[in-house]
């Protein structure tokens, strides 16, 4: 009997040291009182440091406070297993299975427990949980199965796959498969399998989706490697390998968001080792700490969403540069619901944000020529509306072909033109002769009348404004330069330019820049500008009612066109022209003048021009009833009276007697359709400078 004791005492001893798992003896006050040599080289404690020690020194789950409650447990349930964790002389702490058995002998009470690294099993069932986050982008098999045996997804890797295993309506077909499914989903718990197809084999895991009636499928392809353990270490290997085949820097984080692990781009991105960023807090990639104690915050809310909206952050790598990148983060949890850690994807979107930049711009620069080409549209369209007094320059006279001669000279230069001249003579005819033959007559003439505009509203006509500019301005209005960039603006009257806006005229002439009314911002055109005014420019910068330096600025090219009176060889082919172009828009044939009335018409002064000319021709048209041009008897009398008393009056004398007889005969109205401006030929503006230079003063009875 002695003999039995000490061999069963020498095999219980051999079995206790040679045990791969470590085995404790606990007393009820959590004292070690024997431990086996592997719970030395799990621990990297020495025997005698072990037994001077206690379970919570070791355990960091059951500290000394929760003692009584787990030996509790012990004395009731005699023997259970459970996961924890241990902690080893280095202070890593590691996770551990733990078989627990209650004995008592001899009055004492005593725990037996069997403890085991569970590790690596650990790892491989989180590799599993983060790879079904990235289910589409896995070189490997992912499939997701229903209990009816129905394939319901399936990634690009398992094309092959799927073909061997389903038939055309994406069935499960192999009864293997169906019985493994069955199994997979009645015990909830996760299957591997080895599956051949073709000439691949594949180590499939099968496992069960949380709360579902589905299964996930994940497969690695082990054809050259057999082995239970090789089959681990491949399936680390291509679990590596998706990280690396992704551009985007993956970036794993437990619950506290301490870095756990990352991908090759990540340390490519970011510029650290591996060893120098596993372990470290997330906060190393935030350029800014504010923001990642809110992302912190979010993250760690107790509702937070199990999939986080994409959100641009500005990270920074390990030399201190800066970069904006898209974040997108997802939580790890298991099939208990219990946070596992974080995923998260960070793409350096810095190009991406340069390309959208350029982008906005060049969106902003098509709006902005849509914006113009809508609004010369519309001005085009109401100049179509316009009828304008000339067609074409009809002339034979000297003095206006040298006149033209200088519109050729100048026309194919950039040069601001000044057109002088009484009103009636063609000036704007002159400044469109100027821009068609440009290099800018692709673009539009944009005219001005700077007479006819309101003060308080040509700087907008000019400069344009924003909404909300001034009272009245309920939409943004593109002005006239705008419209005009590299084309052409012809500034008529602009000896009519109020004194204040003369100098933003000058900035423009000179440095092509302005501002629209309401807008801080500074806009650069390129205009061609032509100015033209029948006022006597230098007297009014002596009266100082225009700036001189303007005045030099416009006066580069001066192009003087000579009135009526002095080219007497155009008028009787201007007759011409405005008899035949009126008979044709009325429905008349006149075929013949008189030669008294062309003598008539040709020894007139003309005070209006040619516009008052072509005024003349076109009533004496309505009132021909015949092929014969007629002109009515009573402004034919007219016409001999001036004709005879006028020849011999200076220009001041004639247009000092035919505004006074005019403003009789209209009863002092100067605007409107019989208004005296309308009747002479000018702008209402300028027939009240005549009026004020003349002293004229309307009449009490009127």
């Amino acid at each position: 009997m002695k003999h039995g004791i000490t061999v069963e005492k020498l095999l219980s001893q051999f079995t206790f040291e040679r045990s791969s798992d470590a085995i404790f003896w606990v007393d009820e006050h959590a004292r070690f009182l024997s431990v086996n040599q592997a719970a030395c080289q799990n621990l990297g404690f020495t025997r005698d440091e072990l037994l001077c020690m206690n379970v919570y020194d070791i355990n960091p789950d059951y500290p000394k406070v929760q003692w009584n409650e787990l030996w509790n447990r012990i004395k009731h349930e005699k023997a259970f297993t459970l996961q924890s964790h241990h902690k080893r002389k280095n202070g890593c702490v590691f996770p551990v299975e733990i078989t627990v058995n209650y004995i008592e002998f001899e009055g004492k009470e005593y725990s037996c427990s069997f403890v085991r690294d569970i590790t690596e099993r650990t790892l491989q069932e989180e590799q599993i949980k983060l790879l079904a986050q990235f289910p589409a982008d896995s070189p490997h098999p992912v499939l997701r199965i229903s209990k009816n045996h129905t394939v319901l997804y399936a990634n690009k890797a398992s094309d092959q796959l799927v073909k061997t295993i389903s038939n055309d309506n994406a069935v499960i077909k192999l009864p293997r498969w169906r019985n493994l499914i069955n199994e997979v989903i009645s015990s909830n718990s996760t299957k591997q399998i080895e599956h051949i197809s073709g000439t691949q084999t594949f180590s499939l895991t099968f496992a069960p989706f949380s709360q579902s009636e589905y299964i996930h499928v994940y497969g690695y392809d082990i054809t050259e490697r057999k082995h239970a353990e090789e089959q681990m270490l491949f399936s680390k290997a291509k679990f590596e390998a998706l990280f690396r085949s992704v551009g985007d820097a993956i970036v794993f984080t437990n619950p506290r968001l301490v870095i756990i692990a990352v991908n090759r781009a990540a340390i490519e991105m970011f510029g650290y080792s591996s060893e120098e960023i596993i372990g470290q807090d997330k906060s190393i990639l935030y350029h800014s700490p504010a923001l990642f104690q809110t992302h912190k915050q979010t993250r760690l809310c107790p509702t937070c969403k199990e999939r986080f909206s994409p959100a641009e952050i500005e990270c920074q790598r390990k030399d201190g540069s800066v970069f904006v990148g898209e974040s997108l983060a997802s939580i790890i949890k298991d099939d208990n619901g219990l946070l596992l850690g974080f995923a998260s994807i960070i793409r350096d979107i810095t190009e991406r944000k340069k390309t959208e930049e350029n982008l906005r711009n060049a969106l902003k620069e098509v709006q902005q020529l849509k914006n113009r080409l809508e609004a010369e549209n519309v001005y085009l369209q109401s100049e179509i509306q316009l009828q304008h007094n000339f067609e074409e320059i009809i002339t034979q006279s000297a003095p206006l072909q040298k006149a033209l001669q200088r519109v050729e000279q100048v026309a194919s230069t950039d040069t601001t033109v000044l057109i002088l001249g009484e009103t009636g003579t063609g000036k704007e005819l002159f400044a469109r002769a100027i821009h068609n033959i440009s290099h800018r007559s692709s673009r539009p003439l944009v005219k001005v009348n700077c007479a006819a505009l309101p003060e308080n509203l040509i700087e907008s006509e000019l400069f344009g404004h924003e909404k909300g500019a001034f009272t009245g301005a309920i939409s943004r209005k593109i002005g006239r330069f705008e419209l005009a960039d590299n084309g052409t603006i012809f500034l008529d009257e602009i000896g009519d330019l109020p004194i204040a806006l003369q100098s933003k005229l000058l900035r423009i002439i000179q440095e092509g820049e302005f501002e629209r009314l309401g807008n801080p911002y500074t806009f650069k055109v390129n205009v061609r500008i032509i100015a033209a005014t029948n006022r006597n420019l230098e007297q009014a910068v002596e009266n100082g009612l225009f700036r001189e330096d303007l005045y030099y600025r416009l006066n580069v090219f001066p192009i003087i066109i000579p009135p009526l009176r002095n080219r007497p060889d155009d008028i009787p082919l201007l007759i011409n022209h405005f008899t035949g172009k009126f008979s044709a828009r009325m429905g008349k044939k006149i075929i013949s003048i008189p030669q008294n009335t062309l003598k008539m018409l040709t020894h007139y002064a003309w005070p209006g021009n040619v516009r008052e000319l072509e005024n003349i021709i076109e009533r004496a048209v309505i009132l021909s009833s015949s092929d014969t041009l007629a002109t009515d008897e009573l402004f034919g009398h007219t016409l001999n009276k001036k004709g005879s008393s006028l020849l011999d009056a200076t220009l001041p004398e004639i247009e000092k007697k035919l505004i006074a007889e005019t403003l009789e005969k209209c009863r002092w109205v100067i605007e409107g359709p019989h208004g005296a401006a309308r009747r002479i030929g000018i702008p209402p503006s300028t027939l009240r400078d005549k009026i004020q230079r003349y002293g004229f003063t309307k009449p009490m009875s009127i």
